[in-house]
C-alpha cells in the first residue's frame, strides 16, 4: 500500500470520529480546498479556498448536513494522487433534504508528502437542491 493510501485512510479514520485536528495535521499550511471549482456553487461546504483555517471553515459549514452513509469504495493511489469513490447519504438539517449519490474525492500531494490538493467531484445540482429545500 502507498503511503499516500495510508494518509488518506487515517484522514477519513479521523472524519469518522469527528477528529478535525488529526485531519488538518495531514495538510499542507497552503493547501488548496475544492481545487479547480470553477464556479461558486452556492454550497457553504463546498466553498473553493486555500489553507487550513479554510479546511476549519469547510467542517463548521459541514455541521449543517448530517452524514448517514459514508463508505469510502476504493482508494486508488500513485506517486502523487488518490481518487476515492465515496457512498454518500447526506441530510440538510435545516431542510431535512437528502442526497444520495456516489461523489469522488480527489487528493494530492507534495514532495513532503502533505495533501497539498483537494477536490469533491458531486452532483453540485443535487446538493443545492437539498440546501435550498427543493
Amino acid at each position: 500500500m502507498s503511503q499516500h493510501i495510508a494518509t488518506i485512510q487515517a484522514i477519513y479514520a479521523a472524519f469518522a470520529k469527528g477528529d478535525v485536528p488529526s485531519i488538518l495535521a495531514h495538510l499542507a499550511e497552503d493547501v488548496q480546498w475544492e481545487w479547480g471549482w470553477a464556479q461558486d456553487s452556492g454550497i457553504p461546504w463546498y466553498k473553493p479556498g486555500k489553507g487550513r483555517k479554510h479546511v476549519e471553515g469547510f467542517f463548521g459549514a459541514l455541521r449543517q448536513v448530517e452524514i448517514k452513509k459514508f463508505q469510502p469504495l476504493a482508494l486508488l493511489g500513485d506517486n502523487q494522487w488518490v481518487a476515492v469513490p465515496i457512498d454518500l447519504e447526506a441530510k440538510v438539517v435545516a431542510t431535512g433534504r437528502t442526497v444520495k449519490e456516489v461523489e469522488m474525492h480527489l487528493w494530492g500531494f507534495n514532495e513532503a508528502g502533505k495533501v497539498n490538493k483537494f477536490r469533491h467531484y458531486v452532483d453540485s445540482l443535487a446538493h443545492f437542491k437539498a440546501f435550498k429545500g427543493h
